[in-house]
């Protein structure tokens, strides 16, 4: 008897909601399967890069979405250290000309669109990193915060106020004026203009 209740009540929510149905015009909207990956544990990073293309980042796995299919590209990245074990963070873009960066546990990775092909710009443990509206990117390497700016890729600048010894730096943020980073419990404010 509760069955048939239950059954009535779903079908009569249903013929109210009716009208609201035709407000999603399913057309209008292309489904994709992402590729079967070990990166179901959570999507690490989603973004657009220069030419238009939707990139995800996950645990193992790198994709590029062009508008029609997925593409893995991690195996491209791994064949800078084929023998060793790759983890992948986040994926943004950085800089005047939209750059492709790629965190991971041997680097920042950085996409050079002219050969399509991945570089190394550091070497080292890449966690968490934000994009400042600057250009400038704010990265926890080592489990210490850096910054490298657009105009100077060839070295990160280690950022004392920010690294409190000997504690692990788990993550940074930037807002319009200031860098955040967070050590455990505390979480500190750096404003670079000062």
């Amino acid at each position: 008897m509760v069955r048939h209740i239950s059954l009535l009540a779903v079908l009569a929510l249903s013929l109210l909601f009716q009208p609201f149905a035709g407000a999603v015009d399913l057309p209008d909207y292309s489904f994709h399967t992402i590729p079967n990956t070990t990166y179901y544990g959570g999507i690490h990073g989603i973004t657009k890069d220069r030419i238009g293309r939707i990139w995800f980042s996950g645990h193992e796995a790198v994709c590029v979405y062009d508008g029609n299919t997925f593409v893995r590209k991690e195996k491209e990245i791994m064949n800078m250290s084929p023998y060793d074990s790759w983890n992948f963070g986040e994926v943004r873009t950085a800089g005047k000309d939209c750059r492709l960066i790629v965190g991971s546990n041997h680097g920042m990775i950085m996409l050079d669109y002219e050969s399509m092909s991945f570089d190394c710009l550091f070497p080292g443990n890449i966690g968490p990193f934000d994009v400042s509206r600057k250009g400038e990117v704010w990265m926890v390497r080592d489990g210490r915060v850096e910054m490298f700016n657009d105009d100077d890729l060839s070295a990160g600048t280690f950022v004392p106020s920010l690294n409190p010894v000997p504690s692990f730096v788990s993550s940074v943020f930037c807002t319009e004026d200031e860098v955040y980073a967070s050590v455990r419990n505390v979480l500190m404010k750096y404003n670079p203009d000062n």
